[in-house]
């Protein structure tokens, strides 16, 4: 049986995310987004923005924040308690499919309609990085717990793996499913992460076992990365193929 049951809120339901301190969930539907407490269910504060339809909202590590993507391609960040956003990133004129923060908390990355993952800064709302090249839209990204290291998802099943110190991509795109992936779910250990798409499928990933970064980065790692990924492993010749099954 259900635990807990919130206000409905009369509208289709885009995404959920607990806070860090599992004492609240963000609920992110086509009009607004809601922060709930997560034991009595009683609306803690509602997020609209001011134009478009929300597509994504992400809560902040510290649970101080909250960023809500829209149809019109900007994303706008709340400190919660505050009415009004208190900051607008103005991505592009596409439909933006996905936001999330880093793990810091220091960093936004939007997924674009427009094949385009973008990384923003919180604190200055500059643009840090533009990742291109996602096949008919970029549909969901995430930030690895290096906070470096990006995973963004596309609409032809594809996952591209970003280093953002770098601004460069970290080996091959994988083709990971066999249509559209729509949604990622980063492991709270920050190294396994899962995708799911139109195939019906599901798969978890680990990013930083010897084979995957291996495949990954398909001879691109330099000494410091291959010590990071692969800690005392040595660099290999040729890799086994990731299998998408």
């Amino acid at each position: 049986r259900a635990q807990t049951s919130l206000p409905a809120m009369g509208e289709a339901v885009w995404s959920l995310e607990f806070s860090a301190d599992d004492t609240r969930l963000l609920a992110a539907a086509d009009s607004a987004a809601r922060l709930y407490d997560a034991a009595s269910g009683a609306v803690v504060a509602s997020f609209t923005p001011p134009t478009g339809g929300v597509t994504r909202a992400a809560l902040s590590p510290d649970g101080s924040r909250v960023a809500v993507s829209t149809s019109l391609g900007r994303v706008y960040i709340w400190e919660i308690g505050q009415e009004a956003p208190t900051t607008i990133l103005n991505v592009s004129d596409n439909l933006l499919w996905s936001v999330r923060f880093s793990p810091d908390g220091s960093l936004i990355a939007a997924a674009d309609s427009d094949e385009v993952v973008s990384v923003w800064s919180v604190s200055s709302a500059e643009r840090i990085a533009d990742f291109t090249g996602h096949a008919r839209g970029a549909t969901d990204v995430i930030f690895l717990g290096d906070n470096a290291t990006l995973v963004a998802s596309d609409r032809r099943g594809g996952l591209h793996f970003w280093d953002l110190p770098y601004e460069r991509s970290v080996g091959k795109i994988l083709t990971a499913h066999k249509s559209a992936i729509w949604r990622l779910a980063l492991h709270p250990d920050g190294q396994r992460f899962a995708s799911s798409g139109d195939d019906g499928a599901v798969r978890v990933w680990d990013v930083l076992s010897t084979q995957r970064a291996c495949a990954l980065s398909a001879g691109a790692l330099g000494p410091l990365r291959r010590a990071q990924y692969l800690g005392g492993a040595g660099a290999q010749d040729a890799c086994a193929p990731v299998e998408a099954d």
